[in-house]
């Protein structure tokens, strides 16, 4: 008679493991913040969602004469070389809060021009503005430190524009943002006693 004997388990070698327990990823934050720099309109601080931000980009002056007419095409074109009363120069600093870096963008809405009467011009054509980017801040009536021009041309063309003015803001960062605005010189005397309102949106997008 046969003996069948049999061996059970398992063999067992060497072995060496690590385990990592420190494996995070999160998402960064995008805020931003407006602050009026200049004076000219204001020098308060608005933050992201702030719908009513009272800076005014244009200068809120209430006895504007026509100055320099608009020469050239955005954004090509020349700004007006003096600062005298019938210009306003406004800057105002955008800083991304935040932790992500990002783009930031600028578009108008409506212009309206009011009494808009039968017979009444539209002012909206006639005031100029340009718009220039830097990331450093830039210094009010020296046209040289405004950097990179963003915009030239009449608040109505503004109204229709979407301008990426910066790419890449880091987090913590500015960009600062300079408004020169005036009235055409080729406005006559019919745009006396006009006003012009136009809403300007900031956009900060990762």
């Amino acid at each position: 008679m046969a003996l069948g004997l049999g061996i059970s388990g398992t063999l067992a070698g060497f072995t060496a493991s690590i385990t990592n327990n420190a494996n995070t990823a999160s998402t960064g934050t995008l805020t931003l913040t407006e602050t009026g720099v200049s004076g000219v309109g204001g020098t308060s601080t608005c933050a992201s969602g702030d719908a009513t931000c009272p800076l005014n980009k244009f200068g809120g002056q209430t006895a504007m004469s026509p100055d320099i007419v608009l020469a050239g095409t955005a954004p090509t074109g020349t700004i007006p070389g003096n600062t005298d009363t019938n210009q306003n120069v406004g800057i105002v600093q955008m800083r991304d809060t935040g932790t992500s870096t990002g783009t930031l963008s600028l578009s108008g809405n409506a212009c309206t021009s009011t009494p808009n009467g039968s017979g009444q011009p539209n002012l909206c054509n006639d005031i100029d503005v340009a718009v220039y980017a830097s990331a450093s801040a830039p210094t009010s009536g020296t046209a040289s430190t405004y950097g990179t021009q963003a915009y030239y041309g009449s608040a109505t063309t503004l109204a229709t524009t979407n301008l990426v003015v910066a790419s890449n803001i880091p987090g913590g960062s500015s960009e600062w943002m300079t408004f020169v605005v005036w009235v055409d010189g080729s406005a006559g005397n019919t745009y006396q006693g006009l006003t012009a309102s136009e809403p300007l949106v900031w956009t900060l997008t990762s």
